[in-house]
């Protein structure tokens, strides 16, 4: 399920299973989305895809407000090894907590997607108390359960991040 330009979905108490690539992707300019309590299996990339990877800088997060908890996510990168169970990109105000994720041959969740040092568009991103277990299987390397890549911005007036 592909959604873009889509407010206020969810999937609740749903199966996603044997597809090509990721079973859930909310995309440019959604909003509000909720996968709670689901089944996310056999998939040929990753579990749930939120955000996209390129955004222009300067402009706000074209994609925020998601919640992904309580599912079992599982078994995946069949076609696209490097899929995640959960990948986060360029998004805000999000969560991703209580899930089980396991059996991936990449990283479990995966946050941010910012490369450089200039501004970014993500923010408030929460992974909390998810199981996730059995990744990479001697797939892939550069990989964790949790794999952060934000930029960060350092003042050169008084060395604190903002």
């Amino acid at each position: 399920m592909h959604v873009r330009f889509a407010r206020h979905v969810q999937l609740t108490n749903c199966t996603l299973r044997a597809t090509g690539g990721y079973a859930f992707w909310a995309e440019q300019g959604t909003y509000d989305s909720v996968l709670t309590g689901s089944l996310v299996t056999d998939v040929g990339a990753g579990g749930v895809r939120l955000g996209r990877g390129h955004v222009v800088d300067g402009l706000p997060a074209e994609c925020e407000r998601h919640t992904v908890s309580n599912n079992i996510i599982s078994d995946g990168g069949f076609i696209w090894q490097e899929g995640c169970g959960v990948l986060a990109q360029n998004i805000g105000d999000t969560n991703i907590t209580h899930n089980e994720i396991a059996r991936f041959r990449y990283t479990g969740v995966s946050t941010g997607w910012t490369w450089g040092y200039g501004p970014t568009v993500v923010h408030d991103i929460v992974t909390s108390y998810n199981h996730i277990h059995s990744i990479g299987m001697g797939y892939l390397s550069d990989m964790g359960c949790v794999y952060t890549l934000v930029r960060v911005h350092v003042c050169p007036a008084c060395g604190n991040s903002h």
